[in-house]
This record gives C-alpha cells, structure tokens and sequence, in this order.
C-alpha cells in the first residue's frame, strides 16, 4: 500500500494522540482535564476529516460492539442514580472520550502499512521526550518533590513501561546495526528514567516483562543486559541515594508500615464495604471520592484525600458493581482471545503485544491508568493494533454515526474545557487555604462556576471554597447558600462541615452547630475544637443530659475532652449533676494526680 494522503492523516493522527497527553498543566492545578480536551479535540477533528472526505471508516465486530453498548446503558443507569450527577457526567464524558477515540485509532491503523512498527517509533520519541524531561527535572528540582512529566510519579513510570515493549520489538525488528544500537541506548535511558522515579510498581512491571519475554522468546541475549541493568541499576541508585529519601524510596521493596502500602489496604477494605452495600449497579461512576469520605477515619493526621481506589477493578466493582467489574474484566478476556485467534502463532508482536497488556494490568491492579490518559492512551493503541485485526466489513460507518459521534465529543471536550477552568481556579483557593490568606478578589468569586465541576481536585466542593471568602467578609447569607449547595455536592466533606459549624455559630443558630458539631466528632472524637463546641452546644438546646448517657467519658483518654466535656456540662441548666458525678469518679480513676476532676466532683456534691 503506497502511503496516500489519507495515510498521512492517520498518521498524524496517531502521533497527535500519543502526544496530546503528555501537554503541561497551563497554570492548572492538574493536567488531566486539558489532555482530554486535546484528545477530544483531535478525534473532533479526525471524524471531521473523514466525513468531508467520505474515507471509509468501520465500526467493530458484534462483540466488541455489544461490551460498549453494554457500558453506555450502565453509564447511563448509574448516572442517573449517583449521589452527584455532575461528576458521574464528567466521569462518563472521559469514557466516551475513551471509546470514541478507540474507534478513531482503529480506523487509523487498519489503513497504516506495518501499522505496529509506526507505533513503535512513535513510542521510541515519546519515551525520549518523557525521559529528558524526567532527567532535566531530577537535576533541577528537589529530588523528593520532582514527579517526571506527569504530576505523580507512578503516572509518569508506568507512561514509559507500557511503552518499553514495543522500543524492543524495534530494536529486534530494524535491520540497522547503529540504529539498534541507538534503540539499545533509548531502552537503558527508560529504565534509568523508572529508577530515579521510583515507582515500585513500574520496576516490578519491567523486571517482569524481561523475564517474561526471556520465557517467550529467542531474544535471551537481547533481553537479559536490560534485565541485569534495571535489577543492579536500581540498587546502586537505592545505596547512593538513601540519605534524601523517606523509608518508602529508601527500601522499595520493604512494604511492612509504608505509608502508601497501608493507604491502598484502607481503601480496598474501604471499596468491599461499599461494594457490599450496593453489589450489582454500585453506587454510581465518578461516586468513589465522594462515598469512600463517609467511611474515613478522619482522626488521622496524615489523611490523603482517596479520589481514586488505586485499583480500577474495585472502583468498577464499587461504581458499576459486580455487571460494570464483569463488562471491564471481559475486554481484557477478549482481547487475549483475539491474540490467540486472529495472530499468527510465529508472530515476533505475539509476546510484545501480551506484555504489554500484562503491564496495564498490573498497573490497573495497584493504580488508576483507566482514569490518566497519559497511560491509557499506549494501551488504547495496542488495543487498536489488536482490534484491527477483525473483519470489518459488515460494520461500515454511515455518515449518520458521524453525525452522532462528533457532537458527543463536542459535549465531552466543552465538560473538559470547563473542568480545566475549574482546576486553574482551584490552584488559588488551595494555596489560599493553605497559607490561610484571602488573595482572591470577591467580584471575581462571582465569575466562578461551581456547579461544574461541583467538586475539586481534593473532592471539597468548589462551593466550599468561595463560602470561605463569604464568611471571611461576614456575607453569611451568600456563605449559608453556598454551603448548602456544598452539602448536596459532597454530604461527607469535612471541611464544609467546619464552616457550617462556623457560619451558624455566627448566626446564632445553636441548634444546627449542635447537630454538626455533633457529626464531626463522632467521626474524630479525639478533635478537642470539635469537643468544646459540642459540649458548649449542647447547653444551648438543652442536651446537656443527653451526652452524659453517651460514653463519651467511657470512651476517651484524653484529658482535655474530659476537662471540656465538665466545664461545658457543669454550667448547664437542668444537669442532672448526680449522674455528672458518677462520670467525674471515672475520670478520677483515669487521670488520678489531675486534681482538676477532684475539685469538680467537690463542687457538685457540696
């Protein structure tokens, strides 16, 4: 096949793709949103492309077809059933986004000579690329806070490993002794890229895809230098750079009282719990960040917000239940089926392709790639390599399905665009919040919208944020609705809460502050601030006898919730101070040299 114009298009297509997310943050806060706006924006154009040009385009076989219908209706059932409609919209424009784009990178490689080899060298520029710049910013930033050309390190590991496979297809596949030799120097430079990142995940995913393809191959002399290079690489790189590194980098293997090891437990024990009380549908897709709050402890002092679970199966099985976990499962059981049935078995792509899906399943084991385009977009194109391989014929696309496609994409790309606005906005109210300050002007406060997204990068609501203004300026109203809105968005944020609890304390509205100061410290009853206005509270409404049938005093071993607890209860109206007396004897036993208690106790039996 001569490479026509309508080649080059694909072409340059594929290329635009690969590239489109590897684009900066812009001043955001995040760069997810504006590389999905790109690749919207590129399969907007490719489908415009086409339908001007009446270029053949084909849909999928009868099986690939009905797992995407299948995943439509189950987005469209889940949408309408979440807790926060907004967010499962935008989480479901990102999957659209996904397929749509799917069905472009098929069509384009089914029209590309040696298809696989293109990809190939497109992946050996983007790994050079992803890799001088993970390099430069090792030597130029802080080496505990750098990230690679991703805003997380293992997203930025994981973009390369997925590609490596294919770098050694390459090199085995080009005839030209430099240009292997070259191809051999690119394949050293991503794995010392993947070591000074240090992703746990991403070395382990290429040490086992060296001996995977030592197992599946005759390329044992190709395969074993890179091997013996990451194995060894990784250790002179631990020995010299242990001194500036927490435990976690300085012993990756070591996962006993790692913090983020621990992390990903709680939120897989976390994601069971919910997939429990919603086992078929779930809870609705984008939900997680918001259900998972619910069932946080928040007396931890070093609480991470889980916006994802860090395991795409259990955020399926929590957001789509057990229908959405068996639809994502069977394209991984299809695609296998398919290398098995539509490749030749002598083919050299065989083991490279199957590695490569063994990497994105790992991955999706232990993080989020279905969420990063970054990684999912090297996954998509294996997935286009192996999808092209079916008959197409009966599934030639009308001019209606362009009809269709490109003004979803139009809606996906415009909830991207608006998402992008939101996250530059965020980097202000984030770093406001943080360094306690107010720099936002309260006239530009009212060009934000804050009902899409309704959520931040950190799952308080957008709402959340602006009210904090309000309420520093005592425009308590303004602040009162948008909280109001902010409880509807995300009912478990505690950040809103507080600023609940602070705008009806200001209002006067002692009965509401009781019942939030009452819900925030159930959920941290070691948070002495939360105590005091509790205990104030509940004097105020006449349910100061209440607590004392609570084992707040059974339960607590902090001296200053019991010196609260008395000095809120003692003023109170009413008290039943015999039972105030029975308690303080508890505390005595507990705390016996703080003669505080003791002096209490003496002044209510006088």
């Amino acid at each position: 096949m001569t490479i026509n114009r309508t080649n080059i298009f694909d072409r340059l297509f594929i290329v635009v793709v690969i590239f489109s997310v590897l684009a900066p943050n812009f001043n955001a806060i995040d760069n997810n949103a504006i590389r999905w706006t790109f690749l919207s924006i590129s399969s907007i154009i490719y489908l415009l492309y086409n339908l001007i040009n009446f270029s053949s385009f084909y849909l999928f076989s009868k099986k690939t077809l009905l797992i995407i219908v299948s995943l439509i209706m189950l987005l469209t059932i889940s949408s309408v059933s979440s807790i926060n409609l907004n967010e499962s919209i935008i989480t479901s424009s990102k999957i659209l986004i996904t397929l749509i784009t799917l069905i472009c990178m098929i069509n384009s490689i089914s029209k590309i000579k040696n298809a696989i080899l293109f990809i190939a060298k497109i992946f050996a520029f983007s790994i050079f690329v992803e890799s001088c710049f993970t390099i430069i910013s090792f030597f130029e930033n802080e080496i505990i806070n750098f990230t690679g050309i991703s805003m997380n390190r293992n997203i930025s590991a994981f973009s390369i490993a997925l590609k490596i496979p294919l770098i050694i297809y390459l090199r085995q596949e080009i005839n030209n002794l430099q240009t292997k030799k070259l191809i051999f120097l690119l394949e050293i430079l991503s794995i010392t890229t993947i070591i000074i990142l240090q992703s746990r995940g991403a070395l382990l995913s290429i040490i086992l895809m060296y001996l995977f393809l030592l197992v599946k191959t005759s390329w044992r002399r190709k395969i074993i230098i890179p091997l013996i290079f990451t194995i060894v690489g990784s250790y002179v790189y631990i020995k010299n750079f242990a001194s500036l590194y927490n435990q976690k980098v300085i012993n990756p293997l070591a996962l006993v009282g790692d913090q983020s090891f621990t992390q990903r437990l709680n939120y897989y024990d976390t994601a069971l719990q919910l997939f429990q009380e919603k086992p078929f549908f779930g809870h609705g897709i984008g939900t997680w960040k918001i259900k998972s709050l619910e069932l946080l402890d928040f007396g931890e002092s070093s609480l991470i917000a889980p916006y994802y679970v860090h395991n795409d199966f259990l955020q399926f099985l929590v957001e789509l239940g057990l229908i959405g976990l068996l639809l994502y499962i069977s394209i991984f059981f299809f695609l296998f089926f398919l290398i098995h049935k539509k490749f030749q078995k002598r083919e050299t792509i065989i083991p490279i392709i199957q590695v490569s899906l063994l990497i994105f399943l790992l991955d999706s084991n232990i993080n989020f790639p279905i969420h990063r385009s970054q990684e999912l977009i090297p996954f998509l194109l294996i997935c286009s390599v192996i999808l092209s391989r079916q008959p197409k014929e009966s599934y030639r696309a009308s001019k209606y399905l362009f009809i269709l496609l490109i003004p979803l994409l139009l809606f996906c790309g415009y909830l991207s665009i608006k998402e992008n606005e939101s996250l530059i906005i965020q980097d202000k109210f984030i770093s406001d919040y943080y360094s306690q300050s107010f720099e936002i002007d309260l006239q530009e406060l009212d060009d934000v919208n804050y009902k899409l997204p309704n959520l931040s990068a950190n799952t308080v609501p957008i709402a959340t944020y602006i009210a904090r203004y309000y309420l520093d300026n005592y425009e308590l109203d303004k602040a009162e609705d948008l909280l109001d809105y902010s409880i509807t968005a995300n009912p478990f944020d505690i950040f809103t809460k507080e600023l609940l609890l602070s705008l009806n304390l200001q209002k006067l509205k002692y009965f509401k502050a009781y019942e939030v100061s009452e819900e925030l410290f159930i959920k941290d009853n070691d948070n002495e601030v939360y105590a005091d206005i509790y205990f104030f509270t509940s004097t105020k409404v006449n349910s100061a006898n209440d607590l004392l049938t609570l084992d707040i005093i059974q339960k607590s071993d902090n001296i200053n919730i019991h010196k609260l607890f008395y000095k809120n209860l003692k003023q109170a109206e009413n008290v039943d101070k015999t039972k105030l007396a029975e308690l303080i004897l508890l505390s005595i036993l507990k705390f016996p040299n703080e003669i505080y208690f003791k002096n209490v106790f003496t002044e209510l039996v006088k």
